[in-house]
Parts: C-alpha cells; sequence; structure tokens
C-alpha cells in the first residue's frame, strides 16, 4: 500500500497494537505467514477494512504476570505506550527524552515504582517486582534520589514538591487516584491491581477492543 488513506492508517495502528499485545508474532509459524500475507494483500487492495489476524485480547493479568524484559514484546509495548502518552519524571516533573526512553541497549530508563529492595526485604517474589505493572520511566538521577525508599516516603515528597501538579505527573505514569493512595500505603498488591487496570484500559483502547466482549 504506497499510500494509505486515513481512516487506513488507523487500522494499520489497531493491527500494529493488537499484535504486539497479544504476542500474536511470539509463536508466528510459516502457516501464520501465509494467511497473514493474504490479509494484508485483501486489506491494501480493499477488500477487508482491516488487516484480519487471529489476535486474542489477554486480560489486565498480563501486565502483572510479565516481568520487564528487553527482548519481551510486552515490555516494549509499556515503553511505546509510557512515551506516547508523554511520561514525565516522577521526581523533576521534566518529559522523558525519547531516544533515552527507548534505546533498549541502556534500560537505565526504566525503574521500579516500588524500589527492588523495599520489596526484597518484605519477600516479595522477584517475578513479581519486576512485573509490568511495577515500572516507570525515571531518570537514572531521579532513581538515585529514590534508591530503596519506600512509596509511602519518597511519593509524598513528590506530590508535596510539585503541589497541585502532581497529578499530570501521575496520569502520564498511568498512576490513577486508586494506585497512587495504595502507593502511598505501601500496598503493593492493590497497587499493581490498579495500575495493571490503567494500563489495560489504555491498551485497549489503542487496540480498538473497547467495545468488544
Amino acid at each position: 500500500m504506497p499510500a494509505p488513506n486515513a481512516k487506513q492508517l488507523v487500522k494499520i495502528k489497531h493491527w500494529f497494537w493488537r499484535t504486539t499485545f497479544s504476542g500474536y508474532f511470539s509463536g508466528w509459524n510459516t502457516g501464520q505467514m501465509s494467511s497473514d500475507l493474504e490479509a494484508i494483500k485483501s486489506f491494501s487492495e480493499g477488500g477487508t477494512d482491516e488487516i484480519v489476524v487471529p489476535a486474542t485480547r489477554p486480560s489486565s493479568n498480563i501486565w502483572i504476570s510479565r516481568t520487564f524484559r528487553a527482548n519481551n514484546a510486552h515490555s516494549k509495548m509499556l515503553g511505546l505506550m509510557l512515551s506516547h502518552h508523554g511520561a514525565m519524571d516522577l521526581i523533576s516533573g521534566q518529559k522523558i527524552a525519547l531516544e533515552k526512553a527507548l534505546a533498549w541497549q541502556n534500560q537505565r530508563e526504566f525503574h521500579h515504582i516500588f524500589p527492588q529492595a523495599f520489596l526484597k526485604a518484605k519477600g516479595v517474589a522477584s517475578n513479581k517486582i519486576n512485573s509490568l505493572a511495577n515500572f516507570a520511566l525515571l531518570s537514572s538521577a531521579s532513581n538515585k534520589t529514590i534508591s530503596d525508599k519506600k512509596p509511602s516516603e519518597y511519593l509524598a515528597k513528590c506530590v508535596e514538591g510539585h503541589a497541585g501538579g502532581f497529578e499530570e505527573i501521575a496520569n502520564a505514569n498511568f498512576l490513577t487516584n486508586a494506585a497512587l493512595e495504595y502507593a502511598l500505603a505501601d500496598d503493593f498488591e492493590n497497587f499493581l491491581k490498579e495500575r495493571a487496570q490503567a494500563l489495560q484500559a489504555h491498551s485497549l483502547g489503542l487496540c480498538d477492543w473497547t467495545g468488544e466482549a
């Protein structure tokens, strides 16, 4: 398709997010390759209104069960979503530079909202500590400021330091009011569930899966 129109571009974006979110290409085989090529051909020739692929919508638990890894499609999706959403540094309030955030050979911009040391001391399993829902974009300098402080300590200072402006910073990081309240109470389990729901809602919108069962 040399020059897709505006409507087709929207559908291409839906295809991109759906295949990424579902992990569609992780089990790709020659049979899928053939059917996918046919689907793309049909779409490009105007035979279908969208690129039809059997991508399955995952539940919100995907953001808790999957851990952050550079070679993981869902980790990359999280990075793209945060960048696309205009992620802001929790400490400084500054916009995160895209060229740094998406440099996957260097993951220094991705950090735990609930610090590793704090959670390890509480006996939380490493796979849950590294859940995607526990990650945000943060500068290395801000990460050093947080160190191993518990969220009720460092986030309280963030809220106070930015006064009424912290709501914008929280929203840019998919931190709902409920997620922030759980973090301020050092309630990791409920924080994960709430932030996973926020990430899920945004993901479904990108995929245009919001109106589906």
